[in-house]
């Protein structure tokens, strides 16, 4: 499959993942046929890009995810409704401080920790598909999950990925408190929106720490999720070991999931990209001993990846191995010179030394051998 942005979409292209609304309603499902009202809806909605089905045989690859589309949306859910009936009751409650009705994030955080657990060797190889006025759900759903796939290389008990996986999916809840006004902002803020959105994180602590079902630790984490290694983080400036552990997780899979995502004001990075950021950080703004872990848990490229090797061999990556997903397994399909590779040669990088990913293409034409065209992924 390929993500590809909505304004490149044409009608004919086949949903491959599928897509949910912000009030967690089927908008297309898996296999939906596109047409100009489907696309045009899709605009409307403000979904900036969708996966959709690779129609050339050969580039088409079975993609799983760590957890189910259904468990996806049952989180989606749960912290939509939590964080609107939080900031519901912040409008009439005293002092800011409100209880929370948490049962359902408990249950999907429950789920996801038990669902990760079982699928602990399969690394990260899809982003989450959110539209823009669904992005602070979506977005905390999948920091949750890559925090509990971080704590689970870590070594982390069930009690203890409950907690991470709680503070993780909560952590933006502080945002319920920031004027609707700068938290939806698409523009630059100005320097005092700016001081006010940088106080989510004391409005978060502040609606966690009192609620008698949460650990203090998960507060914390909403508290300290934008603290950063060498001390250049808000809103207290700690710096190593001052911040809390689970704190230093969220901060790593909080900035992967952001870079990764379209935002109003920028297309999403590719994977590649944003992994080369977190590992740059490593030791300077997030704690090298989490960064390692972390990245163990994401497919540098992820399969159905667009490929030359260094060799000038063209292919999609097709299986990546945890934990080594910078040598992943390539179906080859095209020379240098353009003419195909038949039948095509399934590769393990790993089986091979002195062969690398030189850089990742995202046209389906550059990687079919020459004269063929892809059938509903090629190129605008």
């Amino acid at each position: 499959m390929q993500r590809l942005p909505v304004a490149r979409l044409r009608s004919g292209m086949v949903v491959a993942r599928p897509i949910v609304g912000s009030s967690g309603q089927m908008l297309l499902s898996t296999g939906t046929v596109l047409n100009e009202t489907y696309i045009h809806r899709l605009k409307e909605k403000g979904i900036p890009s969708i996966y959709i089905q690779e129609q050339a045989p050969e580039l088409t690859v079975q993609v799983d995810d760590v957890i189910s589309d259904k468990s996806r949306l049952r989180a989606n859910v749960a912290v939509r409704d939590l964080m609107k009936d939080v900031k519901t009751e912040l409008a009439v409650a005293r002092r800011g401080f409100v209880t929370l009705n948490d049962v359902q994030v408990r249950k999907s955080v429950n789920s996801l920790v038990d669902e990760l657990l079982t699928n602990r060797d399969i690394a990260v190889n899809l982003a989450d598909i959110r539209s823009l006025d669904n992005y602070t759900f979506g977005h905390s759903v999948q920091v949750g999950v890559l925090a509990i796939l971080t704590g689970i290389t870590m070594g982390y008990d069930h009690l203890r990925l409950r907690d991470l996986g709680i503070g993780a999916i909560l952590h933006d809840i502080g945002i319920t408190r920031v004027p609707e006004a700068i938290a939806t902002k698409t523009g630059a803020l100005t320097p005092e929106e700016m001081a006010e959105m940088q106080k989510h994180c004391e409005y978060g602590f502040d609606i966690l720490r009192y609620q008698p079902n949460l650990s203090i630790l998960s507060a914390h984490v909403a508290y300290q999720h934008h603290e950063r290694h060498n001390g250049e983080g808000y809103p207290r400036g700690l710096k190593g070991d001052e911040i809390q552990e689970y704190a230093r997780i969220v901060a790593i899979a909080e900035q992967y999931d952001s870079l990764i995502s379209d935002r109003p004001w920028r297309a999403a990075h590719l994977p590649h990209e944003a992994v080369e950021i977190i590992a740059g950080g490593g030791d300077y703004y997030f704690d090298y001993r989490v960064v390692k872990p972390f990245l163990e848990n994401v497919a540098v490229y992820p399969v159905g990846t667009l490929v030359e090797l260094n060799d000038g061999t063209r292919g999609v990556v097709t299986q990546v191995q945890k934990g080594l997903t910078l040598r992943p397994s390539i179906r080859l399909l095209r020379y240098e010179d353009g003419t195909a590779i038949k039948p095509p040669i399934e590769v393990r990088l790993l089986d091979h030394p002195t062969l690398l990913v030189s850089r990742v293409l995202t046209d389906p034409s550059d990687v079919l051998p020459a004269g063929q065209v892809a059938q509903g992924g090629g190129s605008s």
